[in-house]
């Protein structure tokens, strides 16, 4: 049986989710800065946890969970900046609260935080600003997904796979919107690249809980970007 997570970690995680939904809650409105703060000092509060867990160094021994519940309560969706063929995943992540949160969940609660701030600095590239400023939010934005995709795959080494609703959801819209950032950039290859390891992704989880971690506008958008990368694969050179 895995040990409960350090006593002082918990605290520390408890406030961190809240410091996430208040971020969630500024970017809904709009207040970007706001968000972006309170997404950065919940990561920052996160890797404090993760440093007591890791001084704490009890032997763990891992178990299987027979029925995961989901970490995110709700996804938000933002105003939309522009109009692409390709769909967008443009809300940010809410946490779900609780009294005892797991130490074996720590690393999927911050590759949601890292993921509302990648999406914030990706709506930034689209909605005006200099071409500084754009240029720099992009570097950012590929940067916060990147971190994710790292994350959710040493994840992966050590726990189930694809046995965390909230994981899944991670990793599919970072693999969708990576897809996005490289087909607006023009590189084909790389949003092919990513479109079909989420084509993979899809397939294998949409039988068992795709359909409840996201809303259902969501999923037929991240189903249609699969599909059209498909076609464009495939689509003979003129």
């Amino acid at each position: 049986m895995t040990p409960p997570p350090n006593t002082s970690s918990v605290v520390i995680v408890r406030e961190a989710i809240r410091c996430n939904n208040f971020g969630v809650a500024f970017a809904v409105k709009g207040q970007d800065r706001k968000a972006v703060s309170c997404f950065s000092h919940a990561l920052r509060l996160f890797r404090q946890a993760l440093d007591l867990n890791h001084e704490d160094d009890r032997e763990v021994i891992m178990e299987d969970r027979e029925s995961v519940s989901a970490l995110h309560s709700s996804t938000y969706e933002l105003p939309r900046s522009r109009n692409s063929s390709f769909f967008l995943f443009n809300s940010v992540v809410s946490l779900r609260q609780t009294d005892l949160p797991s130490s074996d969940d720590y690393d999927v609660y911050s590759s949601v935080i890292i993921l509302n701030l990648a999406i914030l600095y990706h709506r930034k590239t689209l909605s005006g600003g200099t071409q500084v400023e754009r240029a720099e939010a992009l570097r950012k934005a590929e940067h916060f997904y990147g971190i994710v995709s790292t994350i959710m795959a040493n994840n992966n080494e050590t726990t189930t796979p694809l046995s965390q609703p909230t994981s899944v959801l991670v990793q599919m819209v970072g693999l969708n919107n990576l897809g996005y950032m490289y087909s607006e950039s023009g590189d084909f290859m790389g949003s092919s690249k990513r479109f079909r390891i989420l084509g993979w992704l899809v397939r294998r989880t949409r039988s068992e809980f795709t359909k409840g971690i996201m809303k259902r506008r969501d999923l037929e958008g991240i189903l249609l970007n699969v599909l059209m990368a498909k076609r464009q694969s495939v689509a003979p050179v003129a």
